[in-house]
């Protein structure tokens, strides 16, 4: 059986990153005998091995490849974008089912250079289409103003649809697309020597390291409360690390290491200057200061006391499903209401930040959900 992978990978996004890990793994379990084609932009970005093997019981193998996305920087190298056209029809053709997701990928516009990609999934759904395969879709976020725009991509009967959050099912719901919510894959991530108290009753309120995970632009006064914040906490004898989420090597407002790391010069501040490096980072932190979606669900993953900087809908949503009550609007944000809600957050009983019942329960309703989904798309 052939399977083909299509998601926001490649651009260096260690959410991204993650998700395809999570669901290969997913999948992979599911369908043990399966070929994986993954659809990427770069596949040095992955934190997952090409050429990867299952061996199944007859002894053969069955692997990873990476397929380049097509259109894949097609003003500079136009005709290596011919051979990725032609191996992107290739594999669909040769695909018995079309998996596209997780995450932000149905989008109009986003605050970063990146334009809109709907065109570009509408390219790519009708080439699956056309070869009758089946299309599953997987716990995607959507974002239209017009929802009809978006139709013909969830339409058909081998077409079958799960989002990530309420506002994506609301949308589909006023074109007459029925969606399941199927909640983030991260979270089936299982850390190693994961901490059931994440921080000692001897550290907490009194120094410790606090890493932090911001994006740009959707910050108040951006730089004078970076500033006020570093200020703040050095001067209370806490550690400042900053985590690199995203190190996009095309558009520079969605590249954390860019953002970040003049600041981080100035002030002596240490930052990871790779999503490997930002990953491992979360086995050791006493706090973190998150604005990034992931930076929140890693944080919860590996039961982090966490104060999140909530910009958008995607991050209110996660909160507001474990009633998390730490936690800021990053637009609207005074410093004064920051210093509070820090304050709180340290003096806090470990017991709100042990997520444990709540993760289980999440990684059992995911597992019968996407298998069920699944199996009634190749049905």
């Amino acid at each position: 059986m052939n399977i083909s992978i299509f998601t926001a990978t490649g651009h260096y996004n260690l959410g991204d990153e993650l998700i395809l890990l999570q669901e290969y793994e997913v999948l992979r379990e599911i369908y043990k005998n399966a070929n994986f084609y993954i659809f990427t932009y770069d596949k040095k970005s992955s934190l997952l091995e090409e050429n990867k093997t299952h061996i199944s019981r007859n002894g053969e193998g069955q692997g990873v490849r990476y397929i380049k996305y097509f259109p894949n920087n097609i003003k500079k190298k136009p005709f290596k974008n011919i051979k990725y056209l032609w191996k992107n029809i290739k594999t669909i053709y040769k695909s018995d089912l079309v998996v596209i997701g997780w995450g932000w990928l149905i989008y109009e516009s986003e605050v970063q250079s990146s334009s809109s990609p709907i065109m570009q999934w509408k390219f790519r759904v009708f080439l699956a289409k056309f070869f009758r395969k089946k299309i599953v879709y997987l716990s995607v976020w959507i974002n239209t103003s017009n929802p009809k725009k978006i139709k013909y991509l969830f339409t058909g009967k081998k077409t079958k649809v799960s989002v990530r959050d309420k506002k994506s099912q609301q949308i589909l719901d006023k074109i007459w697309i029925k969606s399941i919510i199927l909640t983030d894959p991260v979270f089936n991530l299982k850390p190693e020597n994961k901490t059931k108290i994440p921080l000692s009753s001897e550290r907490r309120g009194a120094g410790g390291e606090v890493w932090i995970s911001l994006r740009k632009w959707y910050l108040k006064n951006e730089q004078d409360f970076i500033k006020q914040i570093i200020l703040y906490l050095s001067k209370a004898w806490y550690k400042i690390v900053f985590l690199s989420h995203s190190i996009h090597q095309k558009d520079p407002l969605a590249n954390d290491y860019l953002f970040l790391k003049d600041i981080a010069k100035k002030y002596n501040i240490e930052i990871t200057g790779s999503i490997s490096d930002t990953l491992k980072a979360y086995k050791k932190l006493d706090y973190v200061i998150g604005m990034r979606f992931h930076s929140l669900v890693l944080s919860i993953v590996y039961n982090i006391p966490f104060l999140a900087l909530s910009y958008w809908q995607k991050t209110e949503e996660l909160l507001l499903d474990f009633d998390y009550k730490f936690k800021l609007n990053s637009r609207e944000l005074e410093f004064e209401d920051f210093i509070k809600k820090f304050s709180d957050l340290t003096q806090a009983n470990n017991s709100l930040f042990d997520f444990w019942a709540k993760i289980d329960k999440i990684r059992q309703d995911y597992k019968v959900n996407i298998t069920k989904l699944l199996k009634n798309g190749l049905e």
